[in-house]
């Protein structure tokens, strides 16, 4: 919650550009603006939310909209149920429980003889 608090002092000038985005090409990148304001809300608390005038609801019209003009966009879906969890109360975003330090190597040359496994089946 500290580095969110740190970081406000950079949605005016994100939320300056998005918007030109926007405002330039409403479909760009399937509604990317959407997206990014989709991924903001919700993973920032409320308390940031409101203390930099962002309104929780509108990324959810705008990717409501798209998914709309575009259903078969999967992307669109994703970030529209991220904003239907959080609506929900539910944070799909949890911090990670395990230190990068404390994982092994046998895990990394587990996955990497799995691939190597994977990739000679198609040799």
């Amino acid at each position: 919650m500290k580095g969110v608090m740190n970081s406000l002092w950079m949605f005016p000038t994100l939320r300056k550009e998005i918007d030109r985005t926007k405002a330039m090409d409403p479909n760009y990148q399937h509604g990317g603006h959407a997206r990014f304001w989709s991924e903001v809300v919700a993973r920032v608390p409320d308390i940031a939310l409101k203390a930099v005038g962002l309104d929780a609801s509108e990324p959810g019209r705008d990717i409501e909209a798209q998914v709309k003009k575009d259903p078969n966009f999967f992307e669109n879906r994703v970030y529209l149920a991220l904003l239907s969890s959080r609506q929900k109360g539910r944070r799909i975003f949890r911090p990670a429980r395990v230190r990068p330090e404390k994982r092994s190597q046998r895990s990394f040359r587990g996955g990497l003889s799995l691939a190597k496994q994977t990739l000679a089946g198609y040799g």
